[in-house]
């Protein structure tokens, strides 16, 4: 009786929890009595859309562009607007919700954010079956008001399909499908940040069917922006990249989660002491990386060490994608010896140490760092008492549900 009614709560929860996630974009006023667009990231992509949209993408990343794209979403003339700097191809993804009215556009996007993550938490319920199979609706409730995921789902931003990605991959590779995790893994390109280094990791470790797969769809990858954009769209991509990355980095230093953009924020510079530092802790992070990829088949530590050096080790990771480190949270509950009422008291304070991002912006600083390192921390503290390969994948998927 006490499992069901567990399960009750749970899935009461999880739909409670959704209404009033999806209640959000729901209640935005367009245009915006603010000076910037509402729906936070997702103006950028909706005025991208309607670029690619026009058909020049000559004028792509042009900010008199941009910005003319995005005023109609605010009544102030002179109003700031959500800088894109990513692929090309992304904007021709964005193309389809730009022909919406934009706050349909945004709940429209909001509900496939909220759907890549509950299909990602279904996806590793074989891979965490401990915490999964039973509790599956409380768990992902939880995850969803950990703030920087709820950040991700309504705050137009696309964590949710790198988390998606990720569980994805570590699916295929549990089940000895190496290419196709490859080419999987590859559509991390969508975000350079993220998808480059993966595939650097995997070329350097030698895992040559995952470079025969990310390699594949790279070529796919390339040749599409090439198609839409033109074949010089790398080296213009690269350029403007590197011009938002210094811009944000002053910007919206306050919000920066990475070693690198913590370092920047701190101590107001680009190449300081204090950056040159973060630079080389970084690339050891990255060097790690590759050496257990190297030599560790227990993919399970491998996802959860991998996400956070995804956040920790980032050139740009901002206050948000803490929530990639979810997986890394998952993997530690999973394989804990913690009794739970330990570990509900420690979920309860990272919820709510992740409520102090919304005091980035007066801290001068973002929470979010801390609690990447923190996250990390346990989790290599933990690793000592991980076994491989537990439980065998093949015997949970046929597990009851």
């Amino acid at each position: 009786m006490g499992e069901r009614r567990a399960s009750i709560f749970g899935k009461v929860m999880l739909v409670v929890v959704v209404i009033w996630l999806l209640s959000i974009p729901a209640r935005m006023t367009v245009p915006s009595p603010e000076a910037r667009p509402p729906g936070g990231d997702f103006a950028a992509f909706y005025g991208a859309g309607l670029i690619a949209n026009a058909g020049d993408y000559s004028v792509l990343y042009d900010t008199a562009t941009q910005r003319a794209a995005q005023q109609p979403l605010t009544s102030v003339s002179d109003g700031v607007y959500w800088y894109y700097a990513y692929p090309p191809i992304v904007a021709t993804a964005f193309g389809p919700l730009a022909t919406l009215p934009f706050v349909t556009a945004a709940i429209v996007y909001t509900v496939l954010m909220l759907a890549a993550w509950l299909v990602a938490a279904w996806l590793a319920r074989p891979l965490l079956p401990r915490l999964l199979l039973r509790n599956w609706s409380l768990a992902v409730a939880v995850s969803l008001l950990f703030p920087p995921t709820t950040r991700v789902i309504v705050g137009g931003t696309n964590t949710a399909v790198t988390v998606l990605i990720l569980v994805g991959v570590w699916r295929l590779l549990e089940a000895d499908q190496d290419i196709a995790a490859g080419v999987l893994g590859s559509v991390l390109l969508y975000k350079p940040t993220f998808g480059v280094p993966l595939i650097a990791v995997w070329v350097l470790s030698r895992r040559g069917r995952l470079v025969l797969g990310s390699s594949a769809g790279a070529a796919v990858f390339w040749l599409m922006n090439g198609v839409v954009y033109g074949w010089g769209w790398l080296s213009e991509w690269l350029r403007q990249a590197a011009q938002f990355g210094s811009a944000d980095a002053v910007r919206n230093g306050f919000s920066a989660s990475s070693i690198l953009g913590f370092a920047q924020n701190l101590s107001g510079s680009e190449r300081g002491p204090l950056v040159l530092l973060a630079i080389g802790l970084a690339g050891v992070l990255w060097l790690g990386m590759v050496q257990l990829w190297r030599g560790d088949d227990d993919y399970a530590t491998l996802f959860a060490l991998l996400a956070v050096v995804f956040v920790l080790g980032s050139p740009h990771a901002m206050a948000h994608e803490v929530a990639v480190t979810m997986i890394t949270v998952a993997v530690i509950v999973e394989r804990s010896s913690w009794p739970w009422s330990k570990v509900v008291v420690a979920i309860g304070a990272l919820v709510g140490a992740g409520s102090l991002i919304s005091l980035q912006a007066s801290l001068g600083w973002s929470p979010g760092f801390p609690i990447a390192m923190t996250i990390g921390g346990i989790a290599v503290w933990e690793r000592r008492r991980w076994t491989a390969k537990e439980p065998v994948i093949a015997d949970v998927l046929v597990a009851p549900q």
